[in-house]
């Protein structure tokens, strides 16, 4: 019997079967449009609720910000119940697809999520810590990785997207470093102090009270586009015009990844973004490594042939 197959058969019964699936899924959605209509019609005594059960010290400074992270959380959610009940077959095949450096770093994202929550609160963790610092360092060669390779193509295509890519890694690295601001202790600009929450040299600081929504929002696509990687490069091969970015896909092995950020994007409703921070610099830099060989080993190719 195929393998592939008997894989999906185990995840089935794992998750019950079909008709399991199918009343989990159901239930999820109802509690999504529950949420909704106690939002709508007892917005009241429903966010006082919340306010006391749910968050961290009994009061939401930010209500607007709450209510949105409330809902991507229960989108997550039902994206995630059938990402798995479709895709967690494949795990195995994902991991026996990364090559030994890619399986070495995911291992790591996969031990930093797990230190996070249960060793919270150790210097390690702290701002300005050791991995923080990484993660800056881990963006910006990333960047670099991507732009230096680029540039080099006799090929421009998908070059434009290679580095808009580059250009976010550079910027996400400079944010997380506050463009050097505490290394030369440069002062904020009088502009960014009226509008930064924490009067340092960045721009996400000016969007703070909706920071884990936009963490959330970005950890879901993500998990989205890494789960369904496959689905869409194949999409994108039919249409000549948009061929040329098929490579800019992050392979199927990544599939694990996607996973990770799905989990990613239901804790920060609660913890904050920083872990995500991290993930997401391990994951950039093992994704600039993989286009580097991609592309080198295309180059080699097309010299072969030549």
């Amino acid at each position: 019997m195929n393998y592939r197959k008997i894989l999906l058969r185990k995840t089935s019964e794992y998750t019950g079967g079909r008709w399991i699936d199918k009343i989990v899924f159901m239930l999820l959605l109802s509690g999504f449009f529950l949420n909704l209509f106690l939002l709508l019609f007892f917005y009241d005594a429903y966010f006082n609720f919340i306010e006391v059960h749910v968050s961290h010290y009994g009061h939401i400074e930010h209500p607007a910000a709450a209510i949105i992270s409330l809902q991507i959380f229960l989108v997550t959610l039902l994206f995630g119940w059938h990402a798995v009940t479709k895709k967690a077959g494949r795990f195995k095949e994902s991991f026996s697809a990364m090559s030994l450096f890619h399986k070495a770093f995911f291992m790591a994202a996969l031990l930093m999520t797990i230190s996070y929550h249960v060793f919270r609160g150790n210097p390690l963790y702290e701002e300005d810590g050791f991995f923080e610092t990484a993660t800056a360092i881990l963006a910006l060669t990333s960047s670099l990785i991507l732009l230096t390779w680029s540039l080099k193509q006799n090929k421009r295509s998908g070059i434009a997207a290679r580095l808009a890519l580059s250009l976010m890694f550079f910027l996400f690295g400079m944010e997380e470093i506050s463009w050097g601001q505490r290394i030369f202790s440069w002062e904020t600009p009088g502009v960014l102090v009226e509008f930064n929450d924490q009067n340092e040299l960045n721009l996400h600081n000016i969007i703070n009270p909706y920071l884990y929504s936009v963490t959330q929002s970005w950890s879901l696509f993500l998990s989205a586009l890494l789960i369904y990687s496959e689905e869409l490069k194949r999409g994108i091969c039919f249409s000549e015009r948009l061929r040329e970015y098929a490579d800019i896909i992050p392979p199927p092995s990544f599939l694990l990844y996607g996973f990770l950020f799905l989990f990613l994007s239901l804790q920060c409703a609660y913890f904050g973004g920083e872990l995500t921070e991290e993930i997401f610099s391990v994951f950039g830099f093992v994704y600039a490594c993989n286009q580097y060989v991609t592309l080198r080993k295309a180059a080699g190719e097309r010299i072969s042939r030549n």
